[in-house]
């Protein structure tokens, strides 16, 4: 077979580098839709979380409230404090310590393990928490038993509750557990520093790649959820699709070159045969 002549060469290049350029920018859009879907997803999901997060200061809150409800109805009777908070202390409770302050600032009483807080630190918990009538937080972070403290006061009395963080803050989530296609990390914030981690699925944070971040209002404070998705949260085919666009689309340019190219080489077959069809016959 002969070489294509140089014309249908180049209108094969033209018409194959007007497909890969047609194709790149087909594969551009079909990407950013991608990126653009994925991560409006995650921050619909990181809302999703901002909820949970927020739903959960009621039910934090409620046995501190109860206990300082019930020491100013009975001016702290301890066994009535300790029948109140007996599902929410210990092993399967919310908290492992919560302590009772009387008005004169001193501990009435402990249920539990021994509070970390003590001291110029919990006078200013404990004057925000009166001052703002809502729940005060405090990390408690620098130690090797780390714990998130929480301050309720309400006439006169305070109650403090802590509660125990993993030494090495991570907590995994079940794969059956709502959240479970993402990697998280929980701060006290604002702010997504190393010293203010409290949670995350992730041995060694903070989270790389595709990324959402939602500060959550919590008491005095604030909590700041970042999520990573494990996998493609509009699916394998979506995260695929610019793939299959770029390849089909190459494929299909390189195809209609190659049949231009054949296509000549058969038009210039099929003119020298003609021609010598005709010298054949002006000759007899």
């Amino acid at each position: 077979m002969s070489a294509p002549q140089p014309s249908a060469r180049r209108t094969a290049l033209v018409v194959l580098g007007v497909g890969l350029v047609v194709t790149a920018l087909l594969t551009w859009g079909a990407q950013r839709q991608y990126s653009h879907n994925e991560q409006r997803q995650l921050n619909a999901r990181a809302r999703d979380a901002g909820a949970v997060l927020a739903a959960a200061l009621p039910a934090i809150q409620a046995p501190l409230a109860s206990a300082v409800d019930l020491a100013s109805a009975t001016g702290a009777d301890a066994r009535e404090e300790r029948r109140l908070l007996r599902d929410a202390v210990g092993p399967h409770g919310r908290f492992v310590s919560v302590s009772l302050w009387s008005p004169a600032g001193r501990g009435a009483l402990v249920i539990g393990a021994r509070p970390e807080l003590g001291g110029s630190s919990a006078a200013r918990l404990f004057a925000q928490a009166a001052h703002r009538h809502t729940l005060a937080v405090i990390g408690l972070l620098g130690g090797r038993s780390p714990r998130l403290g929480f301050a309720y006061s309400a006439g006169g009395f305070t109650a403090y509750g802590e509660t125990a963080l993993p030494a090495d803050r991570r907590l995994a989530l079940a794969h059956d557990a709502p959240f479970s296609d993402l990697k998280y990390a929980l701060y006290l914030g604002p702010g997504t520093t190393a010293g203010a981690l409290l949670l995350s699925s992730e041995s060694h944070p903070p989270l790389r790649g595709r990324r959402a971040a939602m500060v959550v209002p919590f008491g005095t404070g604030a909590l700041d959820v970042v999520l990573s998705p494990r996998r493609p949260l509009s699916g394998t085919l979506a995260e695929d699709l610019p793939w299959l666009v770029a390849l089909v689309g190459e494929l299909i340019s390189i195809a209609i070159a190659l049949v231009l190219v054949r296509r000549a080489e058969d038009r210039r077959y099929t003119d020298r045969l003609v021609g010598r069809l005709r010298a054949l016959g002006q000759d007899h």
